[in-house]
């Protein structure tokens, strides 16, 4: 099947993932994704199972981020009540109980317009960076960002044409402190192959102004396609998928992160041009 969307807990010991068309969805072989989990049993991860009825519904679900107890978790998409055509767009938040997770909230981000048949992005308590195609959007999905402002989200920023292309950017995430941008890419920047793993700097605060986007090279990516890069820092690793000798379509995937990590950023920049040539 396809696996998407990587999240880690923070406690490192689940997993949860988006897997497309399978027979075991809400919607059959027809969904386009369910939301799924898997545990780390010290050795290896258990079989997945699927996250019920309560999380996944015959849209698109995945997982946008956890708090940092674990006890929430934010969900690419409003949820409705007895399965009522949706009205709203944008993410919301289910809380653990004694009894699993609780039917998901519905967050309010103005100006929020997705025509994109998916969400994908990442969720932090300060911020929502995510990719759509929304209303001043460059092509087919630009990437923007929105920020909480006490308990307010604001409207979203583009993040402007040095990331955004007349093609597809998608699948954004941030490195811890805010700086790096990663994201996947079938612009004409010289990649590997379809989509491929790209990173950014981001120069001042008004999040619109960033270095350009440098490949991450034949080390993540390839001549199939990469999406759904995730960097967790204090694990010193990354995960992301692809389509390259996988097993179905894209298939998870892990790479050890712990040189980039410890080096300054232009650093780090160079050495992935150096890989790339």
């Amino acid at each position: 099947y396809d696996e998407q969307n990587p999240v880690l807990s923070p406690d490192s010991k689940t997993l949860y993932f988006t897997i497309a068309i399978h027979p075991q969805n809400v919607g059959g072989k027809k969904d386009p994704g369910d939301i799924w989990i898997s545990i780390w049993m010290g050795e290896a991860w258990s079989a997945p199972v699927h996250a019920g009825s309560v999380l996944n519904n015959r849209d698109y679900n995945g997982v946008a981020g956890i708090s940092i107890d674990g006890t929430e978790l934010y969900l690419l998409s409003h949820y409705s009540n007895n399965d009522e055509p949706l009205k709203t767009q944008g993410i919301s938040v289910s809380r653990q109980t004694g009894s699993g997770w609780s039917t998901p909230q519905n967050i309010a981000i103005p100006y929020f317009m997705n025509r994109s048949s998916f969400l994908s992005g990442q969720w932090n308590p300060e911020f929502f960076v995510f990719a759509a195609e929304s209303y001043n959007t460059l092509g087919a999905e630009d990437i923007y960002v929105t920020f909480k402002r006490s308990s307010r989200w604001t409207e979203p920023i583009n993040l402007g044409s040095s990331i955004n292309t007349n093609f597809q950017e998608s699948n954004p995430t941030l490195s811890a402190d805010g700086r790096q941008l990663y994201f996947a890419s079938n612009g004409r920047r010289g990649g590997l192959g379809s989509f491929d793993i790209y990173v950014s700097v981001r120069l001042d605060d008004s999040w619109t102004k960033w270095s350009t986007p440098v490949n991450l090279g034949p080390l993540v990516n390839s001549e199939g396609r990469e999406l759904f890069f995730r960097r967790y820092d204090i694990q010193k690793f990354a995960l992301y998928t692809s389509t390259q000798n996988s097993d179905g379509y894209g298939d998870i995937r892990i790479i050890n992160d712990s040189l980039s990590a410890t080096l300054p950023v232009d650093t780090v920049l160079k050495i992935v041009e150096v890989k790339r040539d």
